[in-house]
């Protein structure tokens, strides 16, 4: 599965406008029938990202450096 991801992330910067839209929908499509989740509005992710920053600034969160170093970690 890791490869796999790597695989999949390394191609994202060459796809087009059209295939990246294509991959996205793809994404939300199976959040959606794994989770019952439906993909939010920009303003929605807007609100999450500024309510994420704030815990953080908190210390309720993780910052995005410990989490990227803990991924990596993880996934290699």
């Amino acid at each position: 599965m890791t490869a796999a991801l790597h695989d999949l992330l390394s191609v994202i910067p060459a796809l087009d406008e059209a295939e990246f839209t294509q991959l996205v929908d793809a994404v939300f499509l199976r959040m959606r029938s794994q989770y019952g989740t439906l993909p939010l509005s920009e303003e929605q992710w807007a609100e999450k990202l500024d309510h994420s920053i704030t815990q953080a600034k908190q210390g309720q969160k993780s910052e995005a450096g410990t989490l990227t170093a803990r991924i990596r970690s993880i996934y290699g």
